[in-house]
């Protein structure tokens, strides 16, 4: 196959490399809708207009030629984590990352939104933690490792008091939480074991 030409500038550029890596893949689409190509990013080394476009129409904009702006697309949400607000979200080429938050977690006594420090878990198109219809992100929940419920949290990976969850203190160092059943159930072995010994 040929080279494409960019409208803009008359950048040649190998359409094999189009479709292998040359560019991302939202400039090749841009290049082939004629917005531009990342040696110019949609900037006439001649002015706004390419000499074609004004000749068409030397009073019109690019909006009214109908050439698109050379701009990355934003990132498409996937979901929301109903704890912080930080939200799991697609990029241009497809990878998932986190986006936003409105509120800040505390790793290793700094405060930032989730996703990123370095011990923060990559973002999954599926939400990692669920109750009912309500995602959380892994800074704002975890899973009781005993019954496998979801352990909300608040802060320093403390337990939220309103969803009956506590921290096993046996494990504090870990914040291993486990939801308030098997906290009490733990805690009756524990106590049958003392009163054996």
């Amino acid at each position: 196959m040929g080279d494409v030409i960019c409208k803009v500038c008359e950048e040649p550029w190998d359409a094999y490399g189009l479709r292998h890596g040359d560019m991302a893949k939202w400039q090749a689409l841009l290049l082939r809708k004629g917005a531009g190509c990342p040696v110019c990013e949609g900037e006439d080394p001649d002015g706004p207009l390419t000499p074609t476009e004004q000749l068409s129409d030397p009073e019109g904009a690019l909006e009214a030629l109908g050439r698109p702006t050379w701009e990355e697309p934003p990132p498409e949400p996937i979901w929301e984590c109903e704890g912080c607000g930080v939200v799991a979200a697609r990029d241009s080429e497809g990878r998932v990352g986190w986006r936003g938050g409105q509120q800040v977690h505390y790793s290793h006594g700094r405060a930032s939104t989730y996703g990123r420090e370095y011990d923060h878990e990559e973002a999954t198109a599926a939400p990692p933690y669920s109750i009912g219809d309500d995602h959380y992100c892994p800074g704002c929940a975890l899973m009781c490792p005993d019954c496998h419920e979801v352990v909300l949290l608040k802060g320093e990976g403390q337990p939220l008091e309103v969803s009956g969850y506590i921290v096993d203190p046996d494990d504090w160092h870990r914040c291993r939480a486990v939801c308030e059943s098997c906290y009490y159930e733990h805690e009756a072995e524990n106590n049958t074991n003392n009163e054996d010994e």
